[in-house]
């Protein structure tokens, strides 16, 4: 198998170990989906979740508006998983 050339290394590595920070609080994240608040500096799972927490140009709470804590490393909400996408990944033995 050839070998990549260094940029696609490179690249590679930063996709897979970029880590964001803000510069009004202590936050970090990673993913490529991954969005912060300058706001209120809740950190969500996507630009959707990002865009529901506001209503009417102001900051919702993730309780106010059903997302959840998604497990990762870092404080972050999203979407509630549903039921029958957990029993998909416990079928396949990776759900945490």
């Amino acid at each position: 198998m050839p070998s990549l050339p260094p940029s696609q290394h490179l690249a590679e590595t930063l996709l897979t170990t970029q880590i964001n920070t803000c510069n009004g609080c202590p936050a970090r994240w990673s993913g490529l989906n991954t969005a912060h608040c300058a706001g209120c500096h809740v950190t969500f799972t996507g630009p959707s979740a990002f865009d529901r927490h506001r209503v009417k140009s102001t900051c919702a709470t993730p309780a106010e508006i059903g997302l959840k804590s998604a497990d990762r490393a870092y404080p972050c909400f999203g979407y509630p998983m549903r039921d029958d996408a957990l029993s998909f990944f416990d079928g396949l033995g990776i759900a945490g």
